[in-house]
């Protein structure tokens, strides 16, 4: 069986940001580091979004209005800001991963004004590409919001 060589440094870390906190929404993003060998440590961010007046899980059926076609408009203004974001020469990000990371809410953070849309390491870019974070102001989300969202 293999053993862990004594010298061998290996760590686990966890930290929670908050995104927004009020009567209404909780918005935070939790964030681990965890090194078990190799090149580098492996990273999990994961959004937690709670509806304080509910008490539950916020998810996008309290957010977009039914029927609402967000997921083409968001996925296309995400692939439109990372274009600007990636290094000049990077290759134009993949739509397909792009909606696949948009359309997931553990990747949404909400702040007053704007929605984030977190891309972390691998799901558009290398790991030295790094991570990206997609802002999309609520003015332009506001077509597709549900009446009283939380959000917005």
């Amino acid at each position: 069986a293999d053993q862990i060589p004594e010298t061998m440094s290996l760590y686990a870390r966890r930290t929670y940001s908050v995104i927004r906190f009020d009567a209404k929404l909780a918005s935070l993003q939790d964030a681990t580091y965890d090194f078990t060998g190799g090149a580098h440590e492996v990273l999990g961010e994961h959004a937690i979004d709670w509806d304080v007046a509910l008490g539950r899980p916020l998810s996008f059926a309290d957010i977009f209005a039914p029927g609402a076609k967000w997921q083409d408009f968001v996925t296309a203004w995400c692939v439109k800001d990372l274009k600007v974001q990636f290094d000049e020469g990077a290759p134009a990000p993949d739509a397909s991963a792009v909606g696949g990371v948009a359309t997931d809410i553990g990747n949404w953070m909400f702040d007053r004004n704007e929605a984030v849309v977190h891309f972390t390491v691998y799901t558009v870019a290398s790991f030295s590409g790094g991570e990206y974070d997609v802002r999309i102001p609520y003015r332009v989300l506001k077509p597709f919001l549900k009446p009283g969202a939380v959000v917005g």
